[in-house]
């Protein structure tokens, strides 16, 4: 645990802006935070300043780019239909060698 609050009490600002920027680990490195003794209303006081520039830049995207939603949305889904067709190959080389595999250690 030493380590873990020394790390916050070095480096807390630039962990805690790390995680609002980035997606799907905020949540994991405010209760780093918490565990690491970081002061609540400074955990507050950066995730709101981090959340000002974040909050601005999507709302650009969508607004620049909210236009174009129907060509992305045809994009993607050709791109989840080739993602799917690819991890189902996948699964089917997988799971045929592990048959060819089975069959070869039976006959040995």
């Amino acid at each position: 645990m030493g380590t873990l609050e020394e790390h916050f009490e070095n480096h807390a600002v630039k962990t805690l802006i790390f995680g609002k920027m980035t997606l799907g680990v905020g949540a994991a490195l405010l209760v780093a935070a918490g565990i690491g003794r970081v002061r609540y209303r400074k955990i507050l006081l950066i995730n709101l300043l981090a959340t000002i520039p974040k909050s601005l830049a999507l709302l650009s995207v969508g607004f620049f780019f909210g236009q174009a939603y129907l060509l992305m949305s045809e994009y993607i889904g050709f791109a989840s239909i080739a993602a799917m067709s690819l991890a189902l190959a996948l699964l089917a080389i997988y799971l045929g060698s592990r048959k060819i595999q089975q069959r070869h250690n039976e006959a040995s």
